[in-house]
């Protein structure tokens, strides 16, 4: 199974998985790290490289964060080529829970790679966003 890193600034990837999980049951292969006030990037990439390690099934690992650019990122894409893993890992930003409920739902799939699920996640992520009443409108026509 693909396993699922989730990265941000404070408890964002916490709430994330706790809301996945409400909605989809406990996962497996599925973890968290937070980027605390007053840490330091060295401190975070240890965290990184740790959970890459202990996620590492051979089937990749997605990694998801917050914002594109911040410490999480930065830190998850230096981790991502200093990690000595069997794992092809794939960093995704802009994280959301749509995002995270369809990496999950699909990495199930029989041959699911990490190639078929990252696109998926992507679009997931980008068609979970409307202004609720427009999109109300626009589908009711």
């Amino acid at each position: 199974m693909i396993s699922v890193l989730l990265v941000s600034h404070s408890n964002y990837a916490i709430g994330l998985k706790q809301s996945a999980e409400m909605i989809m049951g406990k996962q497996e292969a599925l973890d968290t790290i937070s980027f605390k006030e007053g840490e330091t990037i060295d401190a975070l990439k240890g965290k990184i490289l740790s959970k890459i390690k202990e996620l590492d099934t051979g089937k990749g690992i997605l990694v998801m964060v917050d914002l594109l650019g911040a410490s999480p990122y930065n830190a998850s894409l230096i981790c991502s080529h200093e990690s000595n893993t069997s794992n092809d890992i794939k960093i995704l930003t802009g994280m959301n829970l749509p995002m995270v409920i369809e990496a999950l739902s699909d990495r199930t799939q029989p041959k699911c790679t990490l190639n078929d699920l990252y696109p998926k996640v992507l679009k997931s992520g980008i068609n979970g966003i409307h202004e609720a009443l427009s999109f109300i409108e626009e589908n009711t026509k």
